[in-house]
Parts: C-alpha cells; sequence; structure tokens
C-alpha cells in the first residue's frame, strides 16, 4: 500500500503546465508490505548426475532424467515501508465505497502490485 505524495505545481516560467504535459509516475511513501510472492512446489524433469554406461564401447550414453519434486517457497518483498517510489495507478482504490467515501476514506492511498513500482528513490 502506497501513499501519495502530491508534487507542486509545474511552471515554466510564468505559464502552468497542464495535468495532462505532466509525466505520468506519480510519486509516493510505501506503508504497508505483504509478505512476498509464494511459489508453489511443482514437478521437475532432472538430470541424473550419473550417466548410465553404454552397451557399446565408444558410443556415447544418452543422458538420464527423472523427476523431481521442488518445494514451495516464499520470495521475499523486494520493497520495504517508509521507501519512496515511482508506480504506476491513477486511481485512488482503498475506501469503503467510490459512489459514498465515508470512515476510512483516503484518496491518497493506493494498492498496488509489485509490477506497478518501477522505480525506488534513494
Amino acid at each position: 500500500m502506497i501513499r501519495r505524495i502530491e508534487e507542486p505545481e509545474q511552471r515554466v516560467g510564468s505559464i502552468i503546465v497542464p495535468d495532462i504535459a505532466k509525466s505520468r509516475a506519480i510519486k509516493g511513501e510505501i506503508v504497508a508490505v505483504g509478505r512476498g510472492k509464494w511459489h508453489p512446489g511443482e514437478w521437475w524433469c532432472v538430470k541424473q548426475k550419473h550417466r548410465v554406461m553404454s552397451m557399446f564401447e565408444g558410443e556415447p550414453s544418452s543422458p538420464v532424467y527423472r523427476w523431481q519434486w521442488i518445494d514451495g517457497w516464499l520470495e521475499p518483498s523486494p520493497v520495504h515501508v517508509g521507501q519512496s517510489v515511482y508506480f504506476n495507478s491513477k486511481w485512488s482504490d482503498v475506501g469503503l465505497d467510490y459512489q459514498h467515501p465515508g470512515v476510512g476514506w483516503d484518496e491518497t492511498l493506493h494498492m498496488v502490485q509489485i509490477g506497478d513500482i518501477f522505480a525506488v528513490i534513494n
């Protein structure tokens, strides 16, 4: 979850830059992070280390493959709470009801996936 940071209005000389001409990236600060991405276990066809000897001398033996279960694992999130980021989300999607905002409504909060974050600001 990211809290959007409002940028000051841009001016070029005495001309105010319209919203259309502004960059599409949104700057924000991360306020909450999930536990990461779960990669489920799966079967893989793995080449054995030991080669089977050929019946005929000098003939190369073909590799032997066997099925092996690879356990699932949790990939930790690459971002952390408190980091400033640029992200690509144009809608405020955290609230009770879009038609009737009530208690808990905050237009500056955005729920984004890790793929929507394209830069971390140091």
